[in-house]
């Protein structure tokens, strides 16, 4: 297992973790970090969980996006399931519809009333509102955000960890 910095070949840590893996069988493991730089990868096991590195980076960076692949030459299914707090924050993409599975469909509310609406709600992951016809659409969490450009649509999608995750507006 390695982590590295964006544009940097370099790892910053590089932990050699023998039997991680293992291409016959699913294993599931929980990153986190915190702002002052602790970085914990564990695994789930039988008996709980097992702390695979528990590391304090000596520079810490705030962490935008990761990236999870397999080693070169490999082939891998990765299911991801991002749990953080929705602090209040929405990303806005104008021009933009999220092609997604949605949760519900209304007309004849704001903009207010929608993302309010889509706040309370675990399940809901972004709003689609038609400015000219006041029309919006609740879209469900777990699946890929996919957007593409659509006159008079615009796009919000929650934030987490403050402003700093915001997955729209990624890329």
């Amino acid at each position: 297992m390695k982590l590295h910095r964006k544009n940097n070949n370099n790892p910053a840590l590089t932990q050699i973790t023998p039997d991680a893996m293992n291409c016959t069988e699913f294993r599931a493991f929980q990153i986190s970090w915190t702002m002052i730089g602790n970085i914990v990868l564990a695994k789930d096991t039988n008996n709980g969980s097992e702390i695979i590195f528990d590391w304090k980076d000596p520079s810490p960076l705030v962490i935008n996006g990761v990236d999870i692949s397999t080693g070169l030459g490999s082939d891998g299914l990765w299911i991801i399931e991002h749990a953080a707090l929705f602090t209040g924050y929405y990303c806005f993409v104008p021009e933009a519809y999220g092609d997604m599975l949605l949760m519900s469909m209304s007309t004849g509310r704001s903009e207010i009333s929608c993302l309010s609406e889509c706040s309370l709600d675990d399940y809901c992951l972004a709003v689609n509102f038609n400015i000219k016809m006041h029309k919006f659409q609740l879209i469900a969490v777990t699946q890929p955000i996919k957007k593409s450009i659509q006159n008079n649509w615009a796009f919000y999608t929650k934030c987490v960890q403050g402003k700093f995750m915001c997955l729209a507006c990624i890329g």
